[in-house]
């Protein structure tokens, strides 16, 4: 869980990743962001679909944590160029 649940829902993650995404696409060049959510996490997932990633599928072996299965998605966005 990243930040304040209380400064959740406010805007603060997009903007942030709004800001990420223009230092890596238009500064930096680059052709893709990837990265990796819990599963079981619907409301990241659908905050990172929100911003245009897509689900590649599962990645790698599920995991037992406190006695409960994870399993890691990976998520990919692509720089307008690529499309």
């Amino acid at each position: 869980v990243i930040g304040e649940v209380s400064m959740w829902g406010k805007g603060y993650g997009k903007e942030t990743m709004q800001w990420l995404f223009h230092q890596a696409f238009d500064h930096k060049k680059l052709m893709s962001l990837y990265g990796y959510v819990l599963g079981n996490n619907e409301r990241a997932l659908h905050f990172y679909q929100s911003l245009g990633f897509e689900i590649l599928g599962e990645y790698g072996e599920p995991y037992l944590r406190n006695d409960k299965e994870y399993r890691l998605i990976k998520i990919i966005k692509y720089s307008s160029r690529t499309k």
